[in-house]
């Protein structure tokens, strides 16, 4: 399982973000986290094991 949080000033604004990044895709609406898009990046995913 997997579950999105805000990274930076994105928690600010959206404190339910587990259920804000999350679309129909499964792709964060914060945008990705690898380059070059980082810089865009709101949401993260960690991986719960």
């Amino acid at each position: 399982a997997a579950r999105y949080v805000c990274r930076g000033k994105c928690g600010d604004f959206w404190p339910d973000c587990d259920s804000w990044c999350r679309t129909a895709g499964g792709y964060p609406k914060g945008g990705q986290c690898v380059p070059p898009l980082d810089q865009y990046c709101c949401c993260i995913e960690w991986l719960l094991r």
